[in-house]
């Protein structure tokens, strides 16, 4: 089941071309290392443009945000593994 977030977390990511790549992340204490990047989309809020990224990594998918007008990132939401 999704477990909604909405939280900081710290992302190490690649910017080649103008394209943004998480790497890793930190959450929970714990370092993880993105496996494979499932999906990205952009969403439009406002004046603001947010890039999303569903990668997936040790414990689940994860669903992380990006703003690229302050380069802060979220973790919206975890699809734990079952």
């Amino acid at each position: 089941m999704e477990e909604l977030l909405s939280e900081p977390v710290d992302v190490i990511a690649t910017f080649k071309e103008r394209v943004v790549t998480p790497r890793r992340f930190r959450w929970q204490g714990r370092v993880l290392t993105v496996k494979t990047l499932n999906l990205t989309y952009r969403v439009k809020n406002g004046g603001a443009t947010y890039r999303y990224f569903s990668v997936s990594a040790p414990g689940g998918t994860y669903l992380l945000r990006f703003d690229p007008l302050d380069l802060s990132w979220l973790l919206e939401s975890v699809y734990p593994e079952e």
